[in-house]
Formats: structure tokens, C-alpha cells, sequence
């Protein structure tokens, strides 16, 4: 072999100053940009490069020539611009009636907006991972104690946890900008296993349904299949934290709807207020339609998430009594994918995607804004229209 190890890492090692040469000419032209989209993806990978993150800075400048592409925004009814949220940079889609915030962090959806009222609780950035880490897309088992105090919508895993994953940048792609329509995806390798993620999120105009659309790859050739099931079953939860209103209590006075199965047990309670101090929680209930959601009376306000077939099961976490000090008072509305809380008498088991090697799998829901809305039935008629 005429090339021993040295020259092969030396001419990495020169590819890899060549592209470094590349970005750095470019992060410091002078450009003019023909929306603020562009511009802002410019800066990032300005910023990227100050860092020394060198191949983020590539990515920036490869989605700010994306995003240059789509020309002038300008007369849009759909508008993709940039965000930023806390020190989170992230995306606003909006189309004048619903306006929603997206992090570059899991793809997580912190902000969702109907009317300008805010219908999903951020939760808190305090112990959250820095720029540098999150850019880096590492995620490590040292994180965990971290991964906490993040609301709004996220992907996790099918069992109790989170998935660390979340919390770091996810690739983003720019799928659709156009006059009337706007879709953004992101997308990440869930560690430790052999699934490639991608949530497409998109919105029409004058609509309130925000589309989330997903494909799940296995990635793993077929002739690498085997019967181990973390080879074919994909676990997952897709977490939702609503507070109707705004500030750390909007949940309050919040309203659940859950139609569960006639055969489940109702739920012990759906009105959210510290008058009715209460804590429990469903690990894997079968709903009746494939929707669930809150609103809050007073606000007439709310968000519903309805499912598409493959979405059939409810997890859920409800904490209007919180802790000895009073935080914490939180619920969440999950779709679950999983064995969670399985019996063998259930007579509507849950399980999780099963994806074959080589194969992909898809499904969708859409996050819906609710409008006008001060009881049950009248939430039900929107869910059902």
C-alpha cells in the first residue's frame, strides 16, 4: 500500500484546512441578502466559525444560500424567519393567525401561538446545554442530569426518559418556501440505535392545523438484520406540555380533552387548577378518537393534537398539587409508541414502530389551534371538522 497511515491523515488533515480556508473567505464577504432568513443563517455561521466550529459554519452557509434561493419574502403569507429563544437559535413560521417557534435544539416546538394567545409552556433554560454543546450535536450519558426543564413539544423515547438528543441541534433542511406554504425538517440519528428521524413541519395559509409529518429509517442494511428487537422496534413518545396563556401558571384553569375508550377508566381529573390540588398519572391508555388537547375557558383558547392511524395511545402526567415548594405544576399530553405499562389482559396493546432493516416508516399528526372555544363540545366540533 503506497499510502501508510501518515499521508492518509495528512491529507485529511489538508482537506480538512482547505474547507477550514473555504468558509473562512466566505463568513467574511460582504453579501447582501434578498430576505432575513438568509441573512440570519449567514451570521450563524459567522458565529459557528468564532467558535471554531468549522463544518457547522460549512452547514450555515450551505442553508443560507438555500434559504437566498427562495428570493424576496416580501407579499409571503407564509413567512420562515429567524428566531431566536433565550440563546436558542430556531426558526418562527407564521401565517397571521398561528405563530410557531421552532429551536434548532430537537426540532422542539417552544412557542404555539393561535391569536397571539400561547398555548404551550416553554418550561426553564436554566439547566440547559451551552451553544457550543449543543451545536456539536454530542450527546453523552454525563448529560442526562442537564436534559430537564425544556417544555413546549419534544421527540422521546418510548419508556420513561427523555432522549438526550433532544436537547442538541438537529440538521435542518428548508423543504418548501413559498408564497402560500412553508416547510422546514429537521432531522438527527437517534444514538445507540440504527433509526434516522425526520419531522417535515409545515403550515398553510389561513390555516391553524401545523403539520408534523415523519419518517423513520432504519438504517441498517438488510443483510445486518437480525432477531435482536432493538434491530426492528423503534420506541417513541411524542411530548406535549401545553399552558393556555402566559407565564410560568398558564396552565391554570387549563381544560383537558381525552376521548379515551368507553371500556378505560375516566380521567381523574381534567380541570388544571390549584384549587384542585391533584397528581397522577396514565402510562398507556387507548383513546376513542385519535385526538386529545386543552384549552382554557376564559381565554377561549387551545390546542388540539390529533393523530393520524398510528397514533391510537395516550401517555400523560398531570401535577396541578406540584412540589413542596410549589413548582413544578405541570401536565403533559404524549402520543406513545411502546410495551409501556403492557398487560397481558390489555385488550388494546400498544407497541412500538416496527421498522425492518432497510426499511422506512411513516407517520403524522397535526397540531391544530383552537379558537372561540368555552366548553368541551365545542372543542370536540373543532377536533371533528
Amino acid at each position: 500500500n503506497p499510502y501508510g497511515e501518515a499521508q492518509r491523515q495528512q491529507a485529511a488533515q489538508e482537506i480538512s484546512s482547505l474547507r477550514q480556508a473555504i468558509v473562512a473567505q466566505e463568513v467574511t464577504k460582504t453579501q447582501t441578502f434578498p430576505n432575513a432568513l438568509a441573512q440570519a443563517l449567514f451570521n450563524r455561521a459567522g458565529a459557528a466559525y468564532q467558535r471554531r466550529q468549522f463544518n457547522r459554519a460549512g452547514y450555515y452557509l450551505t442553508l443560507s444560500r438555500n434559504a437566498a434561493a427562495a428570493g424576496s419574502f416580501t407579499g409571503h403569507q407564509v413567512q420562515l424567519l429567524p428566531a431566536e429563544y433565550s440563546d436558542y437559535p430556531g426558526f418562527l413560521l407564521s401565517n397571521g393567525r398561528l405563530a410557531v417557534t421552532l429551536l434548532e435544539a430537537g426540532g422542539r416546538i417552544i412557542s404555539y401561538q393561535v391569536d397571539g394567545v400561547e398555548c404551550l409552556l416553554p418550561g426553564s433554560f436554566e439547566s440547559g446545554l451551552t451553544l457550543e454543546e449543543r451545536a456539536s450535536q454530542k450527546v453523552s450519558k454525563e448529560m442526562v442530569t442537564r436534559l430537564k426543564g425544556l417544555g413546549g413539544f419534544e421527540d422521546a423515547g418510548g419508556y420513561a426518559y427523555l432522549w438526550p438528543v433532544s436537547f442538541v441541534d438537529w440538521d435542518v433542511e428548508l423543504v418548501e418556501i413559498k408564497p402560500a406554504r412553508a416547510a422546514i425538517a429537521f432531522s438527527t440519528l437517534i444514538p445507540d440505535t440504527p433509526y434516522l428521524l425526520r419531522r417535515t413541519v409545515s403550515l398553510s395559509a389561513d390555516s391553524l392545523d401545523l403539520h408534523c409529518d415523519y419518517e423513520i429509517k432504519n438504517t441498517l442494511s438488510p443483510e445486518y438484520a437480525s432477531e435482536d428487537p432493538e434491530h426492528f422496534q423503534f420506541p417513541w413518545r411524542g411530548r406535549f406540555m401545553p399552558g393556555i396563556g402566559q407565564g410560568a401558571d398558564a396552565p391554570e384553569n387549563d381544560r383537558l380533552v381525552v376521548p379515551l375508550l368507553d371500556t378505560e377508566e375516566p380521567l381523574q381529573e381534567t380541570h388544571f387548577t390549584a384549587e384542585k390540588p391533584v397528581f397522577y398519572s396514565l402510562k398507556s391508555r387507548k383513546l376513542k378518537e385519535n385526538f386529545f388537547g386543552a384549552y382554557d375557558p376564559s381565554l377561549q383558547t387551545g390546542l388540539a393534537m390529533l393523530g393520524d392511524a398510528n397514533l391510537s395511545h395516550l401517555y400523560m402526567w398531570f401535577n396541578s398539587k406540584g412540589d413542596k415548594n410549589g413548582k413544578g405544576r405541570v401536565y403533559t399530553l404524549e402520543f406513545l409508541r411502546s410495551f409501556r405499562g403492557k398487560s397481558h389482559a390489555d385488550p388494546h396493546p400498544n407497541s412500538p414502530f416496527t421498522i425492518k432493516a432497510g426499511e422506512s416508516y411513516n407517520f403524522s399528526f397535526i397540531i391544530r389551534g383552537i379558537t372561540s372555544c368555552s366548553n368541551d363540545e365545542q372543542f370536540l366540533q373543532q377536533c371533528r371538522r
